[in-house]
């Protein structure tokens, strides 16, 4: 149910220098929407950096799953993770899940808790996110969307994994790990994708409407095999959730782009690469929602940066209301969610 709140002002709100962030609807009016996110924070190292994280996206109205991959520390972990303010679920159920079913698995056990909880957009995120925009900012992004979806998406043969037959070769072996701790292994066999269905690939983290995420759960429901299929493939968190929703009806709703920047280009580093203080004009300028990974130990003074960047932003919208004092001329109409 929405509540409409219509005000007379003088001047339209204050423009962002980014064309991304400037959401029209008509001439004379801008419209800010309140929405609720679910987040699901699939996190392994740095509890302090995940803390830091929380902070800025925490809203009461909102709703968290951490799924803690690294069972030790659980004490600081949950120092860390103590919010009675906020909806957190805390889990330490996985370990050592690189290239496995076990991020995938997190995730559906994020949106299965989340199923019967009101929000709009489910968001997933890696303890080395941060956001690049105030999330009232995001909010509203989402809101003028329609119910569209934000997931980077590629059909096979994908060119960027052409050292792997262009991806084919993750979903053509059975892949397995040994034992803990070990690196997976696998064996050739001759296996076909399920239903028929034409594999995608992309990044694993993405933006899904609610509508979305009950269609993968229904989907999956009703064809299980589709878990058992990708649960003996080579890191399917980048290839699971692209394939279900560009095979369905659905897909015309999603948008080829996961708003997160990362940096595939830099030379002699582990990639993604950290991204640094040096990085910010890159990041103004990316127009994305999201960008990982940062590493608090290696540069922290990036995240003080976005951070200012962040509360300037907030606050010249703050400002700019209180500036408007009635007359005749454009309205300003605020739509907010409630339950």
């Amino acid at each position: 149910m929405f509540t409409l709140l219509v005000q007379p002002n003088d001047n339209p709100f204050i423009q962002s220098t980014e064309p991304f962030f400037n959401i029209h609807l008509t001439k004379n009016r801008i419209w800010v929407v309140n929405i609720r996110i679910a987040y699901c924070l699939t996190v392994h190292t740095r509890p302090e950096q995940v803390g830091r994280l929380l902070d800025r996206i925490g809203d009461a109205d909102d709703h968290y799953y951490v799924d803690v991959f690294n069972k030790g520390l659980e004490d600081k972990w949950l120092q860390v993770l103590d919010r009675p303010a906020y909806d957190i679920e805390k889990v330490f159920k996985y370990s050592n899940g690189w290239g496995s079913f076990k991020l995938v698995q997190a995730t559906l056990d994020a949106m299965e808790h989340f199923r019967d909880k009101p929000y709009d957009y489910f968001i997933n995120l890696s303890g080395q996110c941060y956001p690049l925009r105030p999330i009232e900012q995001i909010k509203q992004r989402l809101a003028a969307e329609n119910g569209k979806s934000f997931v980077e998406y590629e059909p096979f043969p994908r060119p960027r994994w052409s050292d792997e037959k262009g991806g084919y070769r993750r979903l053509e072996r059975i892949y397995f790990r040994p034992f803990r701790h070990a690196n997976m292994w696998s064996v050739p066999r001759i296996r076909k994708i399920p239903l028929g269905m034409r594999p995608y690939g992309g990044s694993q983290w993405f933006c899904l409407h609610k509508a979305h995420v009950e269609y993968v759960l229904s989907f999956l429901e009703e064809h299980p095999e589709v878990v058992s299929f990708y649960k003996r493939s080579l890191i399917p968190d980048e290839m699971f959730f692209q394939t279900i929703l560009m095979n369905s009806e659905v897909r015309d709703e999603i948008v080829n782009d996961n708003k997160r920047y990362t940096d595939w280009s830099k030379k002699c580093t582990p990639l993604p690469a950290v991204l640094l203080s040096e990085d910010v004009p890159r990041l103004e300028r990316c127009n994305k929602f999201f960008a990982r990974k940062f590493d608090m130990l290696l540069d922290s003074k990036v995240l003080d940066i976005l951070d200012v960047r962040s509360l300037s932003r907030e606050t010249a919208i703050d400002d700019d209301d209180g500036r408007h004092d009635g007359g005749d001329g454009g309205r300003r109409v605020i739509i907010r969610t409630v339950s």
